[in-house]
Order: structure tokens, then sequence, then C-alpha cells
């Protein structure tokens, strides 16, 4: 094989990896917006953030602060599932993933209200 055959054939593979990893990512994203539109439907109300906000309000913290330590509570599940060979019996790797995932970017949406309110003068 020449060194351009093998360059064509290295840049069709890496063109495909791309493909597949960009499938990937666009699929991950879908079911991230699946996840949160369902669990917020049973977690909250009209105000995807109201659990966070009224645990805070509890214990007079920051919602930023509770949904971090919704992260941490899942980082340890992830850990114990990743030290352990025993198939868990209810959530999996996969789900405590997406929970992280799902958990990171209601921490944003949390960030960004509380600047804006903060911008606004309302905090």
């Amino acid at each position: 094989m020449t060194k351009q055959e093998q360059k064509n054939n290295l840049t069709a593979f890496m063109s495909k990896l791309h493909s597949t990893k960009d499938e990937i990512i666009v699929k991950f994203q879908k079911d991230l917006i699946k996840l949160l539109t369902s669990k917020g439907d049973d977690y909250s109300n009209s105000d995807r953030l109201s659990n966070f906000k009224e645990v805070a309000a509890m214990l007079h913290s920051d919602p930023r602060l509770v949904c971090l330590q919704m992260i941490a509570v899942k980082i340890s599940r992830l850990s114990n599932l990743l030290n352990t060979s025993k198939e868990p019996n209810n959530e999996s790797v996969d789900d405590t993933i997406d929970d992280l995932n799902g958990y990171a970017l209601l921490l944003k949406l949390i960030d960004l209200e509380l600047k804006k309110e903060d911008v606004n003068g309302t905090i």
C-alpha cells in the first residue's frame, strides 16, 4: 500500500469516526432533552428549576449548591458502580451518566437565571 493509499484510508476512517461521534452527540442531546422533559414533568411544576429553589429556600442556601449536591451524589453513585463487578438492580452506569449530564445542564440553567436576576437587580 502506498503512502497516499494509507493517507486516503486513514482520512476515510477518521471521517467515518467523526461522523459516528457527531451522530452519538446528536442522539445524546436528543435523549437528554427527552430525559429532562419527562423527569421535569414528574419532579417539578411549570418552573423546571423549582425544586432546587424550594430546597435552597428551606436550607437558606443557593439553588446552585443544591444542584451541586445532587451532582455529588451521582458522582458517588457512579464511583460505586464502576468499582464493583456486581450488576446494579436499578440504575445503570449509563443512567447515572445521563443523570449527571442532566444535572450539569440544570446547574447551568440555574446559574444563568440567577445571573439574569442579579443583573436586573432582583436578587
